[in-house]
């Protein structure tokens, strides 16, 4: 630990905290919060929670990352990533990534599915390869591969089927 306010490592091995303000690591090995206000890790390996996020968490899951990102939850999976300014979101599953200004959206399950770039109020639920990006809003795609919504409002994808 180094300089931290009313920050916590309850129990695990090799965590850190550093410049941190209520936020606590609870188990799991080698996780770090850094600049950080009031975030959580709980268990998993090698998360990360860092630049100046807000009320962030991440539960549990292996080499998931949440970067310059506020009120935003990572549950479980691997390599799942929330960046740069967004808000509000959530992501589970393999290699997903909301990024860029992305509010208020989720990724379910799945791998390798992106949100991107001024979303707002938007999903993917499973499936491969799925893209929304582009100031989309009030969009979704559930499962399919290879899908994209992009500069579109209210827009919904089923599997690989378009309505």
């Amino acid at each position: 630990m180094c300089d931290t306010s009313q920050s916590s490592i309850l129990s695990g091995k090799y965590n850190k905290l550093c410049l941190t303000c209520g936020s606590t690591i609870v188990g799991g090995q080698s996780n770090e919060i850094n600049v950080d206000l009031s975030s959580s890790i709980l268990t998993g390996t090698f998360n990360k929670i860092q630049l100046y996020n807000c009320n962030s968490s991440i539960l549990g899951g292996y080499c998931n990352s949440i970067i310059d990102s506020k009120n935003s939850t990572i549950i479980n999976g691997y390599k799942n990533e929330i960046v740069c300014g967004s808000r509000y979101s959530v992501v589970s599953g393999f290699c997903n990534k909301i990024n860029y200004c992305v509010q208020s959206s989720v990724i379910n399950g799945g791998d390798l599915n992106r949100i991107d770039s001024y979303v707002c109020e938007s999903g993917i639920v499973a499936g491969t390869r799925n893209v929304i990006c582009c100031g989309s809003r009030w969009s979704v795609i559930v499962g399919g591969n290879d899908s994209l919504i992009c500069n579109s409002e209210g827009s919904v994808i089923l599997g690989d089927v378009v309505s």
